[in-house]
């Protein structure tokens, strides 16, 4: 069995078996692991990431800016 990576956050822990981008579009309903094995590029896998890092980081900036 293999051990978690540690990650630079204190108890957080990254993916153990799995690239961090795939483990990243499973978790987010993007696409499943058969997708990314059979249908998917990894040119495909990056677009989607760039999809998920981009909506998180302007839902962080949007919430900043809340009242």
């Amino acid at each position: 069995m293999l051990m978690p990576k540690s990650s630079a956050i204190r108890g957080i822990v990254n993916y153990g078996n799995i690239c961090g981008i795939l483990g990243v579009l499973v978790s987010q309903k993007m696409a499943t692991l058969n997708d990314l094995q059979t249908v998917y590029s990894l040119e495909d896998a990056y677009l989607l990431y760039e999809i998920i890092t981009v909506d998180n980081y302007n839902e962080r900036i949007s919430r900043k800016w809340q009242p």
